[in-house]
């Protein structure tokens, strides 16, 4: 049993996170993990001020290679690398180890040859390690939801053909704080969707500005200027 120097509850060992470990001694922090979140957070507005401690602070976290605030669905359990930079790390490591190993860089290659291979015999596996990867999402799962919906997007019921913007497939829409997979829709209906997820004020502000504008029939007259010269400046442009 720990007692917490911040509440001075006697709790189970669980309850501490693990600060260290060394020469085969384990230490653990002297605040529980409740009081720990609050004490972080109280340093962090110490620190960085309100900005610093945004009411979305436990979705968001900072990369410490490339120092960008990104979602927590960015970043792998306690890694402190969002996982871009985290495969560009693994990837110099595996680099550096290649070098200085012979005998793991003929493994390596014999394994990158295998897996070329495997891809030329099947050209959806790519995709479904895709699929694996990014959404924890089967090949046999995306095509159930693609018939299930009809082949066609969620929001705006096209395909990916006949859709704004046209690609070889439905972009795979899922929440970025929980990493759920909610649906597949067109490439540009997910920007949307992404957009307003991270903006929420803005479909609102969108709504009111097209009440706002939608009787105007206002335009700006042109103005007829030589081949090649702009208008001169302080030219007025008549709006009827």
């Amino acid at each position: 049993m720990w007692t917490c120097v911040k509440c001075g509850k006697t709790e189970d060992q669980a309850e501490f996170r693990v600060k260290r470990v060394s020469y085969g001694q384990t230490y653990y922090m002297s605040y529980c993990q409740p009081c720990d979140v609050v004490r972080k957070r109280e340093w962090r507005w110490k620190r960085k001020g309100p900005e610093g401690c945004a009411s979305d602070w436990p979705s968001y976290r900072t990369c410490t290679r490339c120092q960008e605030r990104k979602l927590r669905a960015a970043f792998k359990h306690g890694q402190l690398l969002c996982k871009k930079c985290d495969r560009k790390a693994r990837r110099q490591r595996t680099l550096l180890r290649m070098v200085s190993d012979s005998k793991f860089a003929t493994k390596y290659r014999a394994k990158q040859i295998e897996r070329k291979k495997r891809r030329r015999e099947k050209p959806d596996f790519r995709l479904h390690e895709r699929l694996m990867r990014k959404y924890k999402l089967s090949k046999s799962q995306y095509d159930a939801m693609l018939v299930a919906q009809g082949g066609r997007c969620a929001m705006c019921q096209k395909t990916h053909k006949t859709a704004f913007v046209k690609t070889s497939r439905l972009c795979v829409d899922h929440n970025h704080k929980t990493g759920a997979v909610r649906g597949l829709l067109c490439q540009m209906c997910n920007g949307i969707v992404g957009y307003c997820e991270k903006h929420p004020m803005t479909i609102g502000l969108a709504f009111k500005y097209l009440q706002i504008h939608e009787h105007t029939n206002t335009h700006v007259s042109s103005v007829r200027t030589p081949l090649g010269e702009s208008p001169a400046a302080g030219t007025l442009f008549e709006v009827s």
